[in-house]
This record gives C-alpha cells, sequence and structure tokens, in this order.
C-alpha cells in the first residue's frame, strides 16, 4: 500500500484559488471601506449640519438676518452659539452672509455667493448661551431693505393685470446665512 497523497483535481484546485483571493479581496475592502471617524486634524472639531444649526464640537449656532433700528445700517447678522455640555468649549467660526440672484423659472437653484465675512473665535459656558451681532454694511443693508418686501406693499403679492395674468419676475435676489468652522 502507497502511503503517497493523491493530487487535488485541477478544476478543484483552480475554484480554491478563485474563492481564496476573493475572501481576501472582500476582507481587506471591507477593512478599508468600512465606515468610522477618523480625524485629520486631531485639534479641530468635527463639524456636523444638523437641523438644530451648525455642530461645532458640543456647540449649536445659528445664524439669522435681523432688521434692528439701532443699527446705523438697520441690519444685523446674528449668530446664537448653545454649549449643551458639561465643560468649557471654545471654537473659531467664520459666519457669512449670502446672496442668491436666480429666476424663478429655472430648473436648477444658483449656487450662492458670500458677499459678508465676519471670523471670530467664541468661547460658552457649560449649558450656556452666547449671541454675536455683525452689523451688515450698508451697500449690502441697501440690498437687503430692497429684497424684503414690507407688509402691504406691491412687492408682497403680484397682483393681475388687466387682461388676468399675472408678471413673475425675471430674477429674484434671496439671503441666507452660513455658520462654520474656520
Amino acid at each position: 500500500m502507497s502511503t503517497a497523497r493523491r493530487p487535488m483535481p485541477r478544476s478543484l484546485r483552480t475554484l480554491t484559488t478563485i474563492f481564496g483571493f476573493a475572501a481576501v479581496t472582500a476582507a481587506a475592502g471591507f477593512a478599508i471601506a468600512l465606515p468610522h471617524t477618523t480625524y485629520a486634524d486631531n485639534d479641530k472639531p468635527v463639524v456636523q449640519y444638523t437641523p438644530e444649526g451648525t455642530k461645532i464640537g458640543d456647540i449649536f449656532l445659528k445664524g439669522n438676518v435681523v432688521h434692528d433700528s439701532k443699527s446705523k445700517t438697520g441690519w444685523f447678522l446674528v449668530v446664537t452659539a448653545e454649549n449643551k455640555s458639561d465643560n468649557v468649549e471654545s471654537c473659531e467660526i467664520s459666519s457669512e452672509l449670502t446672496r442668491t440672484i436666480g429666476s424663478p423659472m429655472a430648473r436648477v437653484r444658483p449656487t450662492p455667493q458670500m458677499v459678508f465675512s465676519a471670523n471670530d473665535a467664541i468661547s460658552v459656558s457649560a449649558h450656556g448661551k452666547l449671541v454675536k451681532k455683525y452689523e451688515i454694511p450698508a451697500p449690502l443693508a441697501a440690498q437687503l431693505s430692497s429684497s424684503v418686501p414690507s407688509a402691504g406693499s406691491a412687492a408682497a403679492v403680484p397682483s393681475p393685470s388687466a387682461n388676468g395674468t399675472v408678471r413673475v419676475p425675471m430674477t429674484t435676489t434671496s439671503f441666507g446665512v452660513m455658520v462654520k468652522s474656520v
């Protein structure tokens, strides 16, 4: 009786090689592409965009454009920062006023353009709130005043013409606020 091993059939060896390489490739792919948190810049907190506003670390930031008669120009960019942690949190922020000029008949919305920016370093106490106000420059304040319809103005609701048609404006201007980490 011979104790020599019989060689594996060629078709089975090919099949084993294919499945072996497939298993190694799948394992390597899962190891590389598996979702996980990465910290490219260890000193900067992670920025997230939530319905409550921009979250930088444990600070929630929300920006608004507010009409205020106490201002020289009449308009402020107001950023509210709220810390929901038990520690004092600080970060550097950039508050941007954006303007979008578009047509109501366009298929896609145009990209907003940054027209005013204010950078600031803030520190918020534990479970505290901080409000920062930035005065909007006079040329932008004039554009803001003309783009916001006042109560009872003709710009609020388009009226039909003599033949019953309503004229749609060719362009509309809208403003927004974006708060992000520097």
